[in-house]
């Protein structure tokens, strides 16, 4: 319920060869428009701006742009990224997750349920004021997520363009031949075996094969 109302975009995780104090430094730098900063320029299409607000161990994230024709009016920021850090080793993982603001969210129902206090009005069968209604209802919340999933899509790729070169694309892994692993690996086999030992030597009822055998 949580992925499919409040939560408009699945979690990202980078991880940064820098510090969480030179991340957000470095995106509140990138969101300043700048000639000296001509590959982020497509990250400011139709006016867009990014207003970054430092939190503990992380930080918000919020976007507007452009009203088209209304040079002085902005859009509302319908989204909310939020960005986690944590160490990892000698790097820095950073959780990015985006949720629908609670004013869009709650603008959703406001033309439908005007629409919906007019349709139970009209002289019409109930079944089609019904699906009216829920049509209105569908069609508001499908157009406000869709919105907000846009500036949430628009966030993460402006975080993902200013942290590029800090940004750790190969994670090392641990080796299937590593001692501990193996060590683990040895100690798996010995405990199955007691199992099955445990098992064999259980009393069964008659007619009836040892729990092993028996599959």
């Amino acid at each position: 319920m949580l992925a499919r109302v409040w939560y408009v975009h699945p979690q990202t995780v980078l991880f940064l060869q820098t510090t969480a104090t030179a991340s957000v430094q470095t995106m509140k730098t990138a969101a300043q428009p700048s000639t000296q900063r001509l590959h982020l320029r497509n990250l400011f299409a139709d006016g867009r701006r990014y207003f970054i607000e430092a939190r503990a161990g992380g930080f918000r994230m919020m976007t507007t742009s452009k009203v088209l024709f209304r040079a002085r009016r902005r859009t509302n920021a319908t989204a909310i990224l939020r960005g986690q850090f944590a160490p990892f080793g000698d790097l820095t993982r950073l959780d990015l997750i985006a949720r629908i603001t609670v004013g869009h969210l709650l603008s959703s129902l406001l033309l439908p349920s005007f629409m919906a206090s007019l349709l139970v009005a009209m002289p019409w069968p109930p079944p089609l004021i019904a699906l009216l209604i829920a049509s209105l209802y569908a069609l508001s919340w499908f157009g406000h997520r869709y919105n907000a999933r846009l500036q949430a899509h628009d966030m993460v790729w402006f975080v993902q363009k200013s942290l590029e070169d800090v940004t750790v694309s190969d994670i090392p892994s641990l080796e299937a031949n590593q001692p501990d692993i193996l060590e683990h690996q040895r100690d798996f086999e010995d405990e199955w075996e007691r199992f099955l030992d445990h098992l064999k030597h259980q009393h069964t009822p008659e007619g009836h094969a040892p729990p092993d055998e028996r599959s």
